[in-house]
């Protein structure tokens, strides 16, 4: 079963993904509360603080999201590139000619996290 596929957009003529029916959101919303439960899971602990080369926080949590959100996207849509804030990105010269991709961040606002201030989220893009 396909979750989703391309196709030309209307107003553009350009491919884009499309999803037939309700499973590919359901997948992709599935990615996010599962993702969810985990960071949570780590919000209520002492977890430790990782400094990124741009100077952006990393966590545990962060780590455990984008392992789960990716292990699914990967099942559920094979064949799309996933891009997530943390894991390499492919070099341009692959990722131009991309028809579509599914951008994450496993954990929106690692800072506010860290802060357990409650304001953080999950963010799945499909592009």
């Amino acid at each position: 079963m396909n979750l989703a596929v391309l196709r030309p957009r209307e107003k553009d003529g350009n491919l884009g993904l499309e999803f037939p029916d309700t499973a590919g959101i359901e997948a992709l919303t599935h990615a996010a509360d599962a993702a969810g439960r985990e960071i949570m899971a780590v919000y209520g602990t002492a977890f430790e603080v990782e400094e990124k080369a741009d100077h952006s926080p990393l966590t545990e949590a962060d780590r455990r999201s984008h392992a789960i959100i990716v292990r699914a996207l990967e099942e559920a849509f094979p064949g799309v590139p996933v891009v997530s804030e943390e894991a390499r990105a492919a070099p341009y010269a692959e990722r131009r000619d991309w028809d579509a991709w599914l951008l994450v961040d496993p954990l929106d606002g690692t800072t506010e996290f860290v802060k357990k201030n409650g304001q953080f989220c999950v963010c799945i893009g499909c592009l």
